[in-house]
């Protein structure tokens, strides 16, 4: 018996206990802050590590392709979305106001804050 957690699981438990949705190819790491939520999106996808058992020195290889679009969606009656930690209020804002876009480059690392009002 496994208990693993599958990816539609997961998916129930962040719609049932989290304020926002996060929609896009990345990782993320999400913690609860005194006033929202902050929210790290890494976007990795494209890097190849060399083979450390191939010796010499190799440089990793990045596709700079593989840039990522993720689509940030926040409930509250008046949810603001802003980077960290340069604190920009807002990032690109999209649609009704309840929508925030950001695009990551390869290799990218990006720190959200989210507030749900």
């Amino acid at each position: 018996m496994t208990n693993a957690l599958t990816l539609a699981g997961a998916a129930g438990i962040w719609a049932r206990f989290l304020p926002f949705r996060v929609d896009g190819e990345v990782r993320t790491l999400i913690n609860r802050t005194r006033d929202g939520w902050a929210v790290m999106l890494v976007n990795n996808d494209g890097i190849t590590k060399p083979d450390p058992l191939a010796g010499g020195c190799q440089a990793a290889m990045v596709d700079a392709s593989k840039v990522r679009h993720v689509m940030i969606g926040v409930d509250g009656p008046k949810p603001r979305v802003g980077e960290l930690p340069a604190g920009g209020w807002p990032v690109k804002c999209v649609g009704s106001g309840r929508g925030w876009r950001v695009s990551m480059d390869v290799p990218d690392m990006r720190l959200i804050r989210i507030e749900t009002g």
